[in-house]
Parts: C-alpha cells; structure tokens; sequence
C-alpha cells in the first residue's frame, strides 16, 4: 500500500484539509447560500441520486458568485462526507475542492492531480482492495491522465457489489475555462461517467455528484440524461423556509438508511 501512494504522491491530510475548514453549522453561513444548499437538497434530482440503492449521477449549475468557502457545494460536499462517514459501513465517499488546487505548483493541480487525489482516497479507505501490479515500472505513467483514468476505473470496479461509493467534484467549471487543460478534465468527466455506468450492470453503486460555482457551457454535456441529471439553479432562488442543522441531518439520514 505505501508503494502505491508514494506513487500517487498521495497525502491524506493535504486531501481532506478542506473538508476540516467546511464542515460548520448552516446556521452561520448567508441567506443566500442557506437557500441554495435548501433547494439543492430537496429538490426531487438531489432526492432520487442521493436515495437511490443504484448507480447515478447529479451535476449541478448553483450559479452563486459566493467565496469558496461560502459556497453551497463546499458546504454541501463537506456535510455530505460527514453523513455519509457517519451512514452504512458500505458507504464512503471520494471528494475533490477544484478551487483548492488551483496553482501550478500545487500536489494536486489539473486533471492528473484530481484523478491522484481520487485513487489515494479509495485505497486510503478501503485499505483490503486488490491492487497488486497495479504500480508500473516507469514512474512518469502517473503523470498520464489516461492511464491514471483507467486505473480508477478497474479499481473502482474491484469493490464489492454492497459498496457504495460518493464521488463529489466541486466547482469544476474553473477547468472549463482553460481552454489548455479542458481535454483533460474531459478526459476525467468522461471516466466518471462511464464508470457510473459500468457499475450499473455490475459492480457497486457509484454515485457521480459534479458542481459548477455558475453555468457551465460544456461539460454538463457529458452526462447522458440531462433532463434527470443536470440541476440549473436561478439567479435568484426563493426563500426556503430555512434549513437547520437538525433538518439536515433528518434528511441525510433517512435517505441514507435507503441505500441499506
């Protein structure tokens, strides 16, 4: 197992610093952001992706100018990883803060970092999977989106058919805009996508959630059922009655005891 995350130049604690620094109470973030996190959650899509035993995927447009850590995804994903942490011993959940890691110099910068990061949280939590010859001999391959894409994939796909996996990106439209990197994150979308589907026929139930800070023009593309699966979140969006924590958690927890 280290010789793996040494390849991957994997670190745990560099991978979930950001969720340390989202996981606070509704309550204390802005009107506006409560209202987007109320809407996303109990909107029918978010129901039925987060509800359902099968394989499914969520890309969601929040269309907020909110900081990133005020953003309703970060609080989103950073509350879902601690539900989900808390929910079936099955369940675990891979998440990715794209405006983290936005500098060049940074261990998990661009496409290949984003799928590094991916691969190091799995067999970070799920320590028993196989990946024996799974390391290549020529340690530049790790710097390869393509073959970094395909060993997820098969990893993925060796978990056992009861686990449940999350897999959250978020604000992933800051890739979109560069046009020199967008292949790649393609690449990466593509992957997510395909194994959501794979797992769909066999294999365990991979649930692919994507968000953008605003509209995204090309990578919502990608997924395949877009009247289903892609969420466009207004300008304005209505007041939502407000949501505690306490409504949080109610909702979180009864959609997870679904997935048992």
């Amino acid at each position: 197992m280290a010789e793996v995350l040494s390849f991957l130049s994997f670190n745990p604690s560099d991978a979930y610093k950001h969720l340390d620094n989202g996981v606070r109470s509704i309550e204390s973030l802005p009107r506006s952001t409560q209202d987007r996190v109320a809407a996303i959650i109990q909107a029918p899509q978010f129901q039925n992706w987060m509800a359902s035993p099968a394989p499914e995927a969520l890309f969601i447009n929040y269309n907020s100018q909110a900081s990133a850590s005020e953003s309703p995804s970060f609080y989103l994903y950073s509350k879902l990883h601690d539900s989900v942490h808390q929910g079936p011993g099955s369940s675990l959940m891979l998440s990715f803060f794209c405006r983290s890691h936005i500098e060049p110099g940074d261990l998990y910068f661009g496409a290949a970092g984003m799928v590094r990061s991916l691969i190091g949280q799995l067999l970070d939590k799920v320590p028993q999977l196989p990946f024996q010859g799974l390391v290549p001999r020529d340690p530049a391959r790790a710097k390869s989106v393509s073959f970094l894409c395909g060993l997820l994939e098969d990893l993925i796909l060796r978990l056992p058919p009861d686990a449940v996996v999350f897999c959250a990106i978020d604000s992933i439209n800051i890739h979109e805009e560069n046009n020199s990197a967008y292949e790649e994150i393609e690449e990466v979308v593509e992957t997510l996508v395909q194994i959501r589907e794979r797992t769909a026929s066999a294999g365990c139930a991979f649930k692919l959630i994507i968000a953008c800070s605003w509209n995204s023009h090309r990578l919502y593309k990608l997924i395949p059922d877009q009247k289903r699966e892609v969420m466009w979140l207004p300008v304005k969006v209505p007041h939502q009655g407000g949501l505690t924590t306490a409504k949080w958690k109610a909702i979180m927890e009864k959609n997870l005891r679904l997935l048992r």
